[in-house]
């Protein structure tokens, strides 16, 4: 049986690679396919000669190779690729925005697929306040969902909200970390508070809030505050954190090898998104057994229980400001809560016993 594999529009391994998130795809899901699979096929958007990491043997990787515009490569992509999409008995797609090739695969070739659906894609797209494209982005995903074969939900609110229309074809598996990999480490206690943000650099992640709340803590001088991403407002963050006199330090992008380092040299871990999916950072946090803040918001619910594993904050300044008060105050219970979470995560986010999961229900498409 042989697997297709559709990214999101656009992405591709070295695109991947420019956020590190290259080798978490190879080593936790197409080692585990190439294991599984008599042969693997990558459909790319570009990738004409990647070799950062080595592939499994029998995963090719097929490239755009004329360089075509991604919008439109959607359309072409399974006709150039006529051949080698016959070969595949099944499609894995990566998220549901990227199932416009297997909808097409589907309706010339007869071909099945399974689509995540890791987050609200149109939701995303207005709070960047790109309304025309969050009814486009609606309409393409509620058509795709109703094309395809199988559909993996990455969180409980989505798994309903998806059951009620499109019934037994909804499975939920969330995302997952290797736990063994992203541990806690016992860090001892010193007068500087280190505070992590991970994420791109956009008005949906709310690192604003957060340099904002910081200003307002009453630690703010023993804070240092380090986000890891890329995005179109990083220079307005650091002008923003220069006049609070607020301490950041900005970087671009880190492998993913040396990403667990990265959590455990953080005292607390800071989410303060306006929306989110199944966030993996905030799985990754967990799993590093660090003390945890999150906003309010249904998909962050999910993962973190207020008082219990975390803290969970309202979207405004005053309120983060003291959430992270009372865990530099109370180092104790900001154990107690990374400890639980750390609990939570192992049991419930292992990404190998999530990705034999996955595999379990392909075979059955």
């Amino acid at each position: 049986m042989n697997l297709g594999i559709f990214l999101s529009p656009g992405d591709s391994l070295e695109n991947q690679s420019r956020v590190g998130q290259d080798v978490r795809f190879i080593e936790y899901y197409l080692k585990p396919y190439a294991e599984e699979f008599e042969n693997v096929y990558i459909f790319s958007y570009a990738d004409i000669s990647y070799k950062k990491y080595p592939l499994p043997k029998n995963v090719y990787l097929v490239p755009n190779s004329n360089k075509i515009n991604y919008y439109l490569y959607q359309f072409l992509l399974p006709f150039i690729h006529q051949k080698k999409i016959r070969k595949c008995d099944l499609f894995r797609v990566m998220q549901t925005t990227g199932g416009i090739p297997a909808v097409i695969a589907g309706i010339f070739f007869g071909k099945k697929f399974c689509a995540t659906y890791g987050y609200d894609y149109a939701a995303f797209a207005r709070t960047e306040g790109k309304y025309f494209q969050s009814m486009i982005i609606d309409l393409i995903i509620k058509f795709i969902l109703a094309r395809a074969n199988k559909i993996i939900a990455t969180t409980k609110i989505n798994f309903v909200k998806l059951s009620n229309k499109f019934k037994d074809k909804v499975f939920l598996i969330p995302n997952g970390v290797d736990t063994k990999i992203f541990t806690p480490i016992n860090k001892p206690q010193k007068e500087n508070i280190n505070i992590l943000n991970i994420g791109r650099l956009s008005v949906q992640k709310n690192q604003s809030l957060l340099i904002d709340s910081i200003a307002k803590s009453q630690h703010r001088n023993r804070i240092q505050l380090l986000i890891v991403g890329t995005g179109e407002l990083k220079n307005k963050l650091l002008e923003k954190a220069q006049k609070n006199k607020v301490k950041l330090r900005i970087i671009d992008n880190i492998e993913y090898q040396k990403m667990p380092q990265v959590y455990q040299n953080a005292d607390i871990f800071c989410l303060s998104s306006k929306i989110e999916g199944n966030p993996k950072v905030l799985i990754e946090a967990m799993a590093c057994g660090r003390p945890i803040i999150a906003s309010f918001i249904e998909a962050n619910k999910q993962l973190i229980k207020d008082k219990d594993n975390g803290l969970l904050c309202e979207q405004n300044s005053e309120d983060l400001a003291r959430k992270i008060d009372f865990l530099i105050k109370n180092p104790q219970q900001a154990k107690n809560y990374a400890s639980k979470a750390r609990q939570d995560c192992v049991r419930n986010f292992d990404i190998k016993k999530l990705i034999t999961k996955e595999i379990n229900l392909l075979k059955k498409l």
